[in-house]
């Protein structure tokens, strides 16, 4: 009895965590902080925040391909274009990219970690990362397609809120888990890692919109 209820107190519940988690980030995650020293806990969160990115940017793939908006300003749906729709793509495309970029953010703080000393757990870094990631995921897929739907404005300015909240979230629960006295040593601790995942997320990304760019003239 004791064991189980050893067991119960180390179990997270994730659907709430991560309610939580979006409306109080850094006091949830404090509060839950060791359970991210289980690596199972982290890869479930993790598992299951990929999977509900995945159905929200589905979610919104289907509304853009349905809606469309003439030059007029006159908008339609069209039901019949979820056909174009390559849901294999989709879905895979999307789930592998959050996976890479919570990945990315840990692993870039890691071993930033390890440069200066600082003893850390990955895994704690990963549930950082995870928290951290969710309000811009939500808003450059869901929030940003329903704001559309009324301004063009108001979608762009959902997705700059969404991505200004996951950064003070991500700043806050990395100095909570790395802590750098010298606040000269912090400001560029963050610059250098921010900027490497910046540059390269901006890299890949540009590398696939050339390639795009290149197939589609090739193929004329």
């Amino acid at each position: 009895m004791k064991n189980e209820k050893k067991k119960s107190k180390n179990e997270l519940n994730f659907f709430e965590y991560l309610l939580q988690a979006f409306i109080k980030p850094f006091e949830e995650f404090k509060k839950t902080e060791k359970e991210f020293s289980d690596q199972k806990n982290t890869f479930i969160l993790g598992g299951i925040v990929v999977a509900i990115l995945t159905a929200l940017k589905l979610i919104s793939t289907i509304i853009n391909t349905v809606r469309v908006t003439s030059l007029l300003g006159g908008t339609k749906w069209v039901v019949e274009n979820i056909k174009n729709i390559n849901f294999i793509k989709t879905i895979g495309g999307s789930a592998i990219s959050y996976a890479l970029v919570m990945l990315a953010i840990a692993g870039v703080y890691y071993l930033a970690s390890l440069v200066i000393k600082k003893e850390t757990n990955f895994f704690k870094l990963m549930g950082a990362s995870i928290t951290a990631f969710i309000p811009v995921a939500v808003s450059t897929t869901l929030v940003s397609t329903l704001l559309s739907m009324i301004s063009l404005k108001l979608g762009v300015a959902g997705v700059i809120i969404g991505f200004i909240y996951s950064l003070l979230i991500l700043i806050e629960l990395i100095n909570y888990l790395i802590p750098i006295e010298n606040k000269n040593t912090k400001i560029y601790f963050h610059l250098t890692c921010l900027s490497l995942l910046f540059l390269t997320g901006a890299f890949i990304g540009y590398k696939i919109v050339v390639g795009s760019i290149t197939s589609a003239i090739g193929s004329l």
